[in-house]
């Protein structure tokens, strides 16, 4: 996607600049910072942050900061470590630089504590506050569960110690999957903060604490989080939507942390709607997928017999491996559903290829599954499919025991010649489908298939 981010402009902070980008025109202004460790030119080489920015600047002007010690902005002129009242300085000096008096504010990440004490602190200067993944506090503790576990800081912090891969971290943030997302991140990371501020800035995040301030905002606000983030845990927006007295939660069908590059239009338009006052109802799109749906046998005794915690444990390695195949086939995870997923491929044959992988995934964690795949047209609509093909693949699925892959007889024609072999198991009445359906069983998978990248249990 073309883009060209403009020329900075900087705002002066006690003699240390700020610098800042002006994207768009539109009447009103909403400003924000894409974080503490991902800079503004290393976040528009980004292709899902460029959709999310192009969609914000149809309907506000929209201005993009870095704080010190990040980016072309200054570092701190003495050795201290930044905090959050210099995150509050830095908001202010780019709201009096863009020349408006009043705006909107937004956060994402980490960089949501600096938005919250901003809001409490300048009520008079924030129209309105949308926070992206963020938390009050970073890291839990007694009392304030819903943060960061620590053991996943004390991985972050080894990795901006250089003691630990990139790979490590990446998984927190976009789950297992999508290895351009993932390579994005390592060169965005690598130029955002020097090492030494890195370090300063781990620590400030480490120490800052905003929860005492969030029942001094005033002004409308919008949480949005992933419902399963890895990395900063749904809670602790949860924790922030509790505390806020005109706040909205919005939780987002992933376990991706930085959903504004998985997810840009789902966030875009939440955004919109929340700034806007206007319902934004997005335009599906129409296209030939094909569809696999998979469900865990016997889920709900399975779940009984090995208790909650274990489940969770199982069904959240479960996922993690799933996006991994599933992507690693060229497929896309359009949902989790608690006990299964949905999925989506431009070619039946992977869809094929990525069903067994996923047999083997399950059987391996001794929670066997059905699937069921067809190809049809579906609607595209807000990250989720519809249409009848959802449909038949869903009825598909359900029709076999476990361990099985179903499919129409659509799938079975369209990979003739690759190499697998299918076995009739006759026609079928599906519930909701006009007609009976020949489905056919997978019972031997080509050597010559293609096979998706495996996916490590961690």
């Amino acid at each position: 996607m073309e883009f060209r981010l403009p020329e900075p402009s900087y705002a002066d902070v006690s003699g240390d600049a700020v610098a800042w980008y002006s994207i768009g025109d539109g009447p009103e202004t909403v400003v924000g910072s894409p974080g503490m460790f991902v800079s503004v030119e290393s976040l528009v080489e980004s292709p899902g942050a460029v959709r999310l920015l192009l969609h914000l600047s149809r309907f506000r002007r929209v201005v993009l900061f870095d704080h010190r010690t990040l980016g072309l902005s200054d570092t701190f002129t003495d050795t201290r470590d930044p905090s959050v009242a210099d995150w509050v300085d830095d908001i202010r000096a780019v709201i009096d630089a863009s020349g408006r008096s009043s705006v909107d504010l937004f956060g994402i990440g980490t960089a949501v504590m600096g938005a919250i004490a901003a809001a409490a602190t300048l009520a008079d200067r924030i129209s309105s506050l949308v926070l992206i993944s963020g938390c009050p506090k970073l890291v839990a503790a007694p009392g304030y569960v819903e943060g960061m576990a620590p053991e996943v800081f004390a991985g972050w912090k080894d990795a901006v110690w250089g003691q630990q891969g990139a790979s490590d971290v990446d998984s927190s943030y976009l789950g297992a999957g999508n290895e351009a997302d993932r390579s994005y991140l390592r060169r965005a990371g690598r130029h955002g903060a020097r090492p030494r501020a890195a370090r300063r800035l781990l620590a400030a995040l480490a120490d800052a604490d905003v929860r005492d301030q969030l029942e001094l905002i005033t002004c409308p606000t919008l949480v949005i989080h992933g419902e399963g983030d890895t990395f900063i845990p749904s809670g602790a927006s949860r924790y922030i939507q509790a505390a806020i007295p005109s706040s909205k939660l919005e939780l987002l069908p992933t376990i991706d942390h930085l959903v504004v590059i998985s997810l840009p239009d789902e966030v875009a338009s939440l955004a919109e709607s929340f700034l806007t006052g206007r319902r934004v109802e997005p335009v599906p799109d129409r296209c030939l997928l094909a569809v696999l749906s998979t469900d865990i046998v016997d889920s709900t005794r399975r779940a009984s017999a090995m208790g909650d915690g274990a489940w969770r444990a199982v069904i959240g390695k479960l996922e993690v491996a799933s996006r991994a195949i599933v992507e690693g086939a060229g497929g896309t995870i359009v949902k989790f559903t608690g006990d299964g997923h949905l999925a989506t491929f431009d070619r039946p044959g992977a869809a094929v290829t990525t069903s067994v992988a996923l047999s083997r995934l399950a059987k391996d964690l001794d929670v066997p599954i059905r699937t069921g795949i067809h190809f049809g047209e579906v609607e595209v609509l807000d990250g989720d499919i519809l249409g009848l093909a959802v449909v038949m693949a869903t009825r598909v699925m359900a029709v076999g025991d476990g361990g099985e892959t179903i499919a129409t007889s659509t799938v079975v024609e369209l990979v003739e010649g690759s190499g697998h072999r299918w076995s009739s198991i006759g026609p079928h009445s599906l519930k909701g489908i006009e007609r009976d359906r020949e489905l056919f069983q997978l019972v031997q998978k080509s050597d010559h298939a293609e096979r998706p990248s495996a996916a490590p249990l961690r």
